[in-house]
Formats: C-alpha cells, structure tokens, sequence
C-alpha cells in the first residue's frame, strides 16, 4: 500500500511505502526524512501502481509520547527562532530568518530564512551551534 502524508498542513503529499504499518485516513505516523524524523498525518492511501518506482518506508505509528516530544521541540523551535534573528542582527546579516523546526528525534534545528544575495553566515552557524548542541541546517 502506498500512503500519502502532509508534513504540514496544505504542503504537497510524500509518499511512503506502508511496510506493513497498519494505517487509515487522518491517522499520524513517523516517516524518515532527509533531515530526520518527522510526524506526518495519512491524507491518502492507494494501491502500488505497477512500474511504480519504490518508496521509503513508514517508520510506524506515531505515539502519544512522539506528539508530546513534538510540542516540547516547537516550543523549543520557537526560542531558537527568536535567538537567530537577535544574532542576524548582531552579525548585521543581509537576511530575514522566516521560520524554524526541530527534527522529531531532535537531532536537527532547521532554519528557512530569505536573502536577495549571498550570505556568510558562518558565524551565525557557529554561534547558533554552540547555544543549541545540534546540527544547524539552513534553508
């Protein structure tokens, strides 16, 4: 069974191979992505076409304890949303931080920001490396 999930709301479907997990319309699931984990909720299940080519694999359901760990990692995505644009500002960066989020596993602090040119930010990395203790991703 092939499963569509939504990462977040209205965004384009991923589509992940079933792998035996057990899943229905609006159910949440842990799904692997490049960045790490991640909860998805189910939009759309359908059969494999044939000369489909595979997809990754559901991790499993998701758990009580997973969306609760999901709330703390916003929470969390939100004061580390605020520490990077007080540190664009220091570094006086030709950039706007719009958005941040932390990987289920909480491996990762991803940042989507906005710039019209190039930017170094190599010491905002830096800087924001040693205050969360992850691997900082910029987007």
């Amino acid at each position: 069974m092939v499963v569509g999930v939504e990462f977040h709301r209205y965004e384009k479907l991923s589509y992940f191979d079933s792998a035996g997990v057990e899943v229905n319309l609006r159910d949440w699931v842990v799904a692997r992505i490049p960045r790490g984990f991640q909860l998805a909720q189910v939009a759309e299940l359908r059969p494999r076409r044939e000369g489909e080519e595979p997809f990754p694999s559901l991790e499993r359901p998701a758990t009580s304890e997973d969306h609760q760990r999901q709330y703390r990692n916003r929470l969390r995505a939100a004061e580390a949303l605020l520490l990077a644009r007080q540190k664009v500002a220091e570094h006086k960066l030709e950039m706007q931080i719009l958005n941040s989020e932390i990987t289920l596993d909480g491996d990762r602090l991803v940042y989507y920001f906005y710039a019209e040119a190039r930017v170094d930010f190599r010491f905002l990395l830096k800087d924001l490396a040693g205050a969360f203790h992850r691997r900082i991703e910029l987007f």
